[in-house]
């Protein structure tokens, strides 16, 4: 976090989210963490250290990993090379899938995971600002540079991509409405269906 202003105001924003969502019966512990994280830890995940070690005592291990991050991670930096749009694309799959093999390989994952955000959030309900900015910010980037990257095609070319990932590849789709791809790998963290996991989340 880069200064206590931002500090102050993440956690007041944190302090709204989860005393309107405890007024709506609706506040869990994992959700109390991933708003904790949302808002007071610094957002940006920077690189997993490949010197993680931790006890497998026999159990298999699954990767979960944030779809949507882990993709605007790598267009963030593609974005910005002089490339045409369908070269920008195929270089964003490519590098998607090898981030993807190269945690399985790091981290010797059995089973693949991929949690995917699903609109309009839950959040929105019960806090109406909830990344309210962030259409009016996506279209300022757009106009201010003058790259080959839109975020509507973005969008249609995720959607096309996950399509093809489900037909092709056994990694496991996750889905559920209202909910992000946080509130997914929180959920499932702690749910008696992966209990005989280790998890490894990205």
């Amino acid at each position: 976090i880069r200064s206590s202003k931002k500090v102050n105001k993440r956690i007041e924003e944190a302090i709204r989210v989860l005393l309107f969502a405890n007024e709506r019966g609706v506040i869990t512990n994992h959700t109390s963490f991933f708003i904790y994280r949302q808002y007071i830890i610094h957002p940006h995940i920077t690189r997993c250290s490949k010197n993680m070690k931790f006890d497998t005592q026999g159990k298999k291990t699954i990767l979960i990993m944030d779809t949507s991050l882990h993709s605007r991670r790598i267009i963030s930096v593609l974005r910005y090379q002089e490339s045409t749009a369908e070269e920008g694309y195929a270089e964003w799959r490519y590098r998607f899938l090898a981030g993807i093999f190269g945690f399985i390989k790091d981290f010797k994952v059995d089973e693949v995971i991929l949690a995917l955000d699903s609109k309009p959030y839950w959040r929105k309900e019960i806090y109406p600002f909830y990344k309210v900015n962030r259409k009016t910010r996506e279209l300022k980037e757009e106009k201010e540079n003058k790259d080959w990257f839109e975020y509507e095609e973005y969008y249609k070319n995720m959607d096309e991509f996950i399509g093809e990932i489900k037909k092709n590849l056994p990694f496991k789709i996750v889905e559920s409405k209202g909910c992000e791809a946080d509130d997914i790998a929180g959920v499932l963290c702690y749910s008696d269906l992966l209990k005989d996991f280790n998890k490894v989340v990205v």
